[in-house]
């Protein structure tokens, strides 16, 4: 089982790289994009270098419970059981159409 320990020690780990690119980005190429649709290397650099550890850790262990609290939820359908109410009514705890 992943740990809170261990989801710091990936992030101190991953931070070296991160730093060392993130020195490599050109000054005079901000504006760069591969595509118009694209973040500009500037834009994409910033990200990258903004993006809060807290935040993060939020996301990805939230992320990955609610998906699997949704799949759950998927299967307790299709073995007949009831389903609470999650971000609104349920239709087994308040049937919406009859």
């Amino acid at each position: 089982m992943l740990t809170s320990d261990d989801i710091l020690q990936e992030l101190e780990v991953e931070a070296d790289p991160t730093r060392r690119t993130l020195e490599r980005v050109p000054e005079d190429k901000l504006d760069w994009r591969p595509h118009e649709k694209s973040f500009s290397l500037g834009q994409l650099a910033m990200h990258v270098a903004t993006i809060p550890r807290a935040l993060f850790i939020r996301r990805v262990m939230s992320n990955h419970w609610y998906h699997h609290r949704g799949q759950l939820t998927v299967y307790l359908r299709q073995t007949g059981a009831l389903l609470p109410a999650i971000y609104g009514p349920s239709a087994d705890e308040m049937p919406v159409f009859e």
